[in-house]
């Protein structure tokens, strides 16, 4: 008899263990000091294994436009590692596609406080990421000065839809 596959990705959700999360590389490129009327955000989500440990590495763009083009650029690469005990079932490394959205909420605090930073150091309006949705990559929102902008999670790259400010 086979075990379902929810079954078996519960049993490597309880047989992973956080070890560390880290920033890899943080970059941004200031292209204009136009306010920023849109938002595009996008992540790449990538995975190794070792024989007891997997890593998940979330490369994520934002970029900034404004009404005469782009205004940044920026960049971080994050990179969660997680110990897998035995009680992950011997298939673990199959199962590793469904949970990425689970390493993606652990490493989405460092991609907040990335972007944040880089936005100050280049004297941009504070950015904040907004929450991360079960299963998802990318925030549901990007807020940038009093903007908010919606992000749509249906596609591989998200659309924005600009709220009132406030």
């Amino acid at each position: 008899m086979s075990v379902a596959q929810p079954e078996r990705e519960a049993a490597l959700l309880a047989g992973l263990s956080l070890v560390s999360v880290n920033k890899v590389a943080m970059s941004v490129e200031r292209h204009s000091v136009d306010d920023v009327t849109g938002v595009q955000f996008v992540v790449e989500a990538k995975y190794g294994a070792t024989e007891r440990q997997v890593f998940f590495q979330f490369d994520s763009h934002l970029a900034l436009g404004g009404t005469a083009g782009a205004v940044a650029d920026l960049r971080t690469s994050i990179v969660a590692l997680f110990a897998v005990s035995e009680t992950a079932g011997s298939d673990w490394q199959e199962l590793l596609p469904g949970v990425a959205g689970l390493a993606a909420m652990a490493a989405h605090p460092y991609a907040r406080e990335a972007f944040g930073t880089l936005a100050v150091g280049v004297g941009l309006p504070p950015i904040t990421l907004g929450l991360l949705r079960a299963g998802l990559p990318n925030p549901d929102s990007v807020t940038v000065g009093s903007s908010t902008f919606n992000l749509s999670t249906t596609q591989g790259v998200d659309e924005p839809v600009p709220e009132s400010g406030g």
